[in-house]
């Protein structure tokens, strides 16, 4: 951003993180939980080692936990550790979604309801918490959303029409058609009954993303031999949708 406008969007081109990221080379955003840095507990199964995948790293499944947390630096993975073991503050090794909505990302805290759909994006158990693996997924997943909606938020008003969503989710891997997007948005921006073009806050903008990992998610321990493809009866469908 130029002096005197700290709210300013980077240039056309210009690398994200926005206005207030660390330092070139640090990852965007740090999550920012109580200060103060809590060793990793014997058998709590957080430290720096990753146990067993169980979200088929391998076979193609790009978007697992296990496959996201591999694509993490080891240094970035010590921070995570930090900020995971701050907000930990029972010591149980899990994070709850009321965890997770007491902890910042790119500056802004987000509201329980997105904190409780970002849980269920690697929450494949559905205990209603996550381990450190897949938190540090999760984060993975979160700055890359980020990164796609200031990236195609054209007109800088911190906000997505339906065409914008449609291609920060292409971004972020998710391939939906026009019309499905239309109707999300709308579902989102809770203007589903009006006819002015709705709009995404960045906030509803993760909410959407969280909900399409949920469903990718669910969808891939269904595709077993990863074409693509699944077959489904009313039973499956309803359980999926249930979760939600």
């Amino acid at each position: 951003p130029q002096a005197g406008h700290p709210h300013a969007y980077p240039p056309a081109g210009a690398v994200y993180p926005p206005p207030h990221g660390p330092p070139a080379g640090q990852m965007y955003p740090p999550p920012q939980g109580p200060p103060g840095y809590y060793p990793p507990q014997p058998g709590h199964g957080y430290g720096a080692t990753a146990p067993p995948a169980p979200y088929g790293a391998t076979g193609g499944d790009q978007w697992g936990a296990m496959a996201l947390f591999n694509q993490i630096q080891q240094q970035q993975r010590m921070e995570m550790e930090g900020w995971f073991a701050a907000a930990d503050r029972n010591k149980t090794g899990k994070l709850t979604a009321n965890e997770l909505s007491n902890m910042q990302f790119g500056n802004q805290r987000f509201g329980m309801e997105t904190a409780r759909l970002l849980v269920k994006v690697f929450d494949t158990d559905r205990s209603g918490s996550i381990e450190f693996v897949e938190y540090a997924a999760l984060h993975k997943f979160i700055t890359s959303m980020q990164a796609a909606f200031y990236q195609f938020d054209n007109d800088r008003n911190n906000s997505l029409d339906a065409k914008e969503v449609e291609q920060a989710l292409s971004q972020g891997g998710f391939f939906i058609s026009q019309n499905t997007v239309l109707n999300l948005v709308k579902k989102f921006s809770g203007n589903a009954q009006t006819t002015q073009a709705p709009r995404l806050s960045f906030e509803q903008f993760i909410q959407l993303s969280a909900h399409l990992g949920v469903l990718r998610s669910s969808f891939q321990k269904m595709d077993t031999d990863h074409d693509g493809w699944v077959h489904m009866s009313l039973d499956m469908v309803v359980d999926m949708i249930s979760y939600l």
